[in-house]
């Protein structure tokens, strides 16, 4: 079976990416730092999956602890031509996120993307799209925030009362990253996103460009004393190139239109027990009030 375009999770076809350790490829030391990294001249999707498995394999867990106890059972978990559902589509905007929702709690073991790696294949020009990505490191260092302890305890109550769900479901998951920016600052401004797609955040009137729903969603930011357009990277992806993005240190998202099924999109990661989860979430707090 092709597993490219079956939108559906592989767990039952794809192997851990452990099975590279043996392989050693040096990590660059921009993914450590910012939290992702590009490839060259990757020559096709199934060679775009075999690198970013053989690079995950490779990551240093003393660099990463959340790796430590995850490492060996990170697999490919999804693997599509994207974007592919028509509001995607659409859009030339896509607010930054953590690709599927991360959970911040559970009693039960959830689904956890630890990264994502996007490959824009031969044969097809580029668009001109970038892809927006903000490392969340030190990002709620401020004083304000005070500490970490702080920080967490906001975080759980937020997503007890509006973690991402439909009617009386609560998945207690964030997905759009301003939902964590919305409960850090103590406000519930987003709560209405639960159970909103991406196309539909920050949306503006007929915003034809997505420059609306961009401004929109730096608004936002900046009130809360966070300024996008200094602090996020952005990547435009050339022909053969891949970008391998951390889901759990750093959200992404778009600026720019790209035709259906332009880029492949890869996603790795596993299912996590409530440990991993509790794990998870200590790291982030580390992350974002690191200093």
């Amino acid at each position: 079976m092709n597993l490219y375009n079956s939108q559906q999770l592989l767990f039952s076809q794809t192997q851990p990416v452990a099975r590279y350790k043996t392989r050693p490829l040096p990590v660059p030391r921009d993914f450590y730092d910012k939290g992702f990294t590009v490839f060259d001249s990757i020559s096709s999707p199934e060679k775009a999956q075999q690198t970013a498995e053989l690079f995950l394999a490779n990551l240093d867990t003393e660099r990463l602890p959340l790796l430590t106890n995850i490492q060996d059972r990170i697999q490919l978990v999804k693997a599509d031509a994207i974007p592919m559902c028509g509001d995607s589509v659409e859009t030339s905007f896509q607010a930054l996120h953590f690709d599927m929702g991360q959970p911040i709690i559970s009693e039960q073991p959830q689904l956890m993307i630890s990264a994502v790696a996007l490959y824009h294949p031969f044969g097809t020009p580029a668009s001109g799209t970038k892809t927006r990505i903000l490392s969340l490191k030190g990002l709620f260092s401020q004083p304000k925030h005070k500490e970490a302890e702080a920080v967490e305890k906001k975080l759980i109550s937020y997503v007890k009362h509006y973690g991402d769900g439909w009617a009386d479901t609560n998945t207690y998951r964030l997905q759009c990253f301003a939902r964590v920016v919305d409960a850090v600052n103590g406000t519930n401004e987003l709560a209405n996103y639960r159970d909103k797609t991406m196309a539909q955040w920050f949306k503006g009137g007929k915003n034809a460009n997505g420059s609306q729903s961009l401004k929109n969603e730096q608004l936002f930011y900046e009130k809360r004393g966070i300024y996008l357009d200094k602090i996020e990277t952005g990547v435009e992806l050339l022909p053969g190139q891949m970008v391998i993005i951390d889901n759990t240190r750093v959200v992404h998202g778009r600026f720019g239109k790209r035709a259906a099924k332009e880029i492949y999109q890869f996603m790795f990661g596993l299912e996590a027990a409530v440990a991993d989860i509790d794990c998870f979430r200590t790291e982030l707090v580390k992350e974002l009030t690191s200093v």
